[in-house]
Order: C-alpha cells, then sequence, then structure tokens
C-alpha cells in the first residue's frame, strides 16, 4: 500500500511539476506575445512618424519650389512691365517727333507758299514780307 501511495504521490507531484512548467509556459507566451505587439505597435508608430516628417519634407519642397516659381513669375513681370513701358515711351516719343516733323514741313510749305510771288491775298494768319508789300 505504501509503494501505492509513493507512487501515486510521484505522479501527482509530476503532474503539478508539469502543470507548472504549462503555466511558466503560458506566462512566457503571453508575455512574448505582449511584447511582440508593444514592437509591433512602436515600430508602426515610428514608421508612421518618418512617414509624417517625409510629407512634411516634401511639402516644405514643394513650398519652396512654388516660391520660387511665384518670385520668377514676379520678375518676368516686373521686367515685361519695364519692357512695356519704354517701349510705350519710344512710341510716345516717335509721335512727338513725328508731330515736329509734319509741322515743320506744314509751316515751311505755308512760309513758301506765303511768300511766292503774286500770292497777296492768302488767308493765312502769317503776315510776312509780301503782306508788307501788299500793304
Amino acid at each position: 500500500m505504501d509503494h501505492i501511495v509513493n507512487g501515486l504521490q510521484t505522479v501527482f507531484a509530476d503532474i503539478k511539476t508539469i502543470g507548472y512548467l504549462v503555466l511558466i509556459a503560458y506566462i512566457a507566451i503571453f508575455g512574448i506575445t505582449l511584447v511582440a505587439g508593444i514592437l509591433k505597435k512602436e515600430k508602426r508608430r515610428q514608421k508612421e512618424a518618418q512617414k509624417l516628417l517625409e510629407r512634411q519634407r516634401q511639402q516644405a519642397e514643394r513650398q519652396k519650389y512654388m516660391e520660387e516659381r511665384r518670385q520668377q513669375a514676379a520678375e518676368r513681370h516686373q521686367m515685361q512691365q519695364q519692357r512695356h513701358k519704354f517701349f510705350l515711351q519710344a512710341h510716345a516719343m516717335r509721335r512727338v517727333e513725328h508731330k515736329h516733323r509734319m509741322r515743320q514741313m506744314r509751316a515751311r510749305t505755308r512760309y513758301y507758299e506765303n511768300n511766292k510771288s503774286g500770292n497777296r491775298y492768302n488767308k493765312s494768319n502769317y503776315r510776312g514780307k509780301s503782306y508788307r508789300k501788299w500793304k
């Protein structure tokens, strides 16, 4: 009888030991799973942070590029305006010069017309030599 009790005690002790081992294994597996989950979350968080940084960097680059383009467009516009202003000034000068030339030509023509011999009855307001002669 004593022999059977000892055998049972040994078996129960073995079962107890196995139970403890299984419990330890479960705890270890749970711990490993927990740590793996935490590491996975951390990795995902780092990845998202890196993505966010990359997105911000790209946005800053794009903004810088757009700013440069805007600056270039403003410079081009200013150059165009200046060129147009110079063109208008030159055009105005040409018009004024042409006007003066035409006036001079008309005055010269009038002078010669008025001073032609025999042209005493013209209606121009020029009072030159011929008018004095006629008077």
